[in-house]
């Protein structure tokens, strides 16, 4: 039963080595006696086995092949849980400048609306009207224009322009 087991064991060594990918072009024949070791400490030995009155000789041969062992080493590491704390930015809204009233200039940015008021008192209206309005720039050359930006923040101060320009926030009396 011994000698069986060990023809299949060598049979399936002989077919894994000859259809293996490992060196497809090498071929190198050896006949051999096996003797191997396996755990826990067995030892399987080749030889002239009798089977009823019967003798036979085991020859095997061992065609080229190898086992490769691979081994795949993952390192990993843990990091204690770090906290940095700051001190939060602080953050100051200043007091609300005074509005900016009749800056002469020019603008830097186009009006989003324009229409045919006349009056400074009717433009600021208009402005106050608008939830966009933060500036407006009345009576120049008939129209009211309106602008979503204060003044600081589109007009370029410049004489003899006959433009005009206001904040939301001027009051007139």
């Amino acid at each position: 039963m011994k000698s069986a087991t060990l023809v299949t064991v060598i049979g399936a060594l002989t077919s894994v080595a000859v259809t293996s990918p490992c060196k497809p072009s090498t071929h190198t024949s050896v006949t051999a006696i096996l003797s191997t070791t396996t755990s826990p400490a067995t030892t399987i030995t080749e030889g002239t086995t009798t089977v009823g009155s019967a003798t036979t000789d085991v020859t095997t041969t061992v065609t080229e092949s190898s086992i490769t062992e691979a081994s795949t080493t993952f390192e990993t590491s843990t990091a204690e849980p770090t906290t940095t704390t700051a001190a939060a930015a602080s953050t100051t809204t200043p007091a609300a400048s005074e509005p900016i009233c009749g800056l002469e200039g020019f603008s830097t940015t186009s009006p989003y609306e324009g229409s045919e008021i006349s009056t400074l008192q009717d433009c600021r209206d208009r402005c106050l009207a608008d939830e966009a309005c933060q500036a407006f720039l009345p009576n120049y050359e008939g129209y009211c224009y309106l602008y979503t930006t204060e003044v600081s923040q589109f007009v370029t101060a410049s004489k003899n322009t006959g433009a005009f320009f206001y904040d939301i926030d001027c009051v007139f009396e």
